[in-house]
């Protein structure tokens, strides 16, 4: 039995687990509008075919265009692609208005973004930890405030995330 296997886990975080490897819970997703970030590749690719695959209309974005707008294509209809620097605030509300504009609403944001440099401590590269704050924090903030900000009556029900089938908006 799976509660046999999941005794570390608190209650929780069992009925997440169950909600999560739940097929059914696939169907939440069903007509939603997902803004998906870093989605040209790699995980966000990887969520924004499955968010298409069950039901999302889903807004693709990076800043690899060509990558990302391939893969908008190959999905069809239910993705459209935008190009979008998470680390600029003022990209981040175009894309949000365009969204609203072409969809009516924004349910869902996947904070996917991000980047992780990997170097010698020794070497102090300042300027990767600069970028990596910039995506990885304040693209998240950037992306969180302008879709709050648009959502305006429905801030409660925006779900900001990284994992879309455990946050989706009722």
């Amino acid at each position: 039995e799976i509660r046999d296997h999941a005794d570390d886990f608190n209650d929780q975080l069992f009925r997440d687990y169950i909600e999560m490897t739940n097929i059914n819970s696939a169907r939440r997703v069903e007509n939603k509008v997902v803004i998906v970030t870093g989605a040209a590749q790699g995980m966000g690719a990887s969520h924004a075919r499955l968010l298409a695959e069950h039901g999302a209309q889903v807004v693709l974005t990076d800043m690899t265009d060509a990558q990302g707008q391939a893969l908008a294509r190959d999905i069809g209809a239910s993705a459209h692609y935008e190009h979008l620097d998470v680390r600029d605030g003022s990209m981040w509300k175009a894309v949000v208005d365009r969204t609203v504009t072409k969809f009516g609403r924004i349910d869902v944001l996947v904070n996917n973004a991000g980047v992780m440099p990997l170097s010698n401590m020794a070497e102090v590269k300042i300027d990767e930890w600069d970028r990596m704050i910039d995506v990885n924090i304040r693209g998240v903030l950037h992306g969180v405030a302008a879709t709050l900000i648009k959502a305006g009556y429905r801030a409660s029900a925006l779900k900001a995330c990284v994992d879309p089938f455990n946050a989706i908006a009722e």
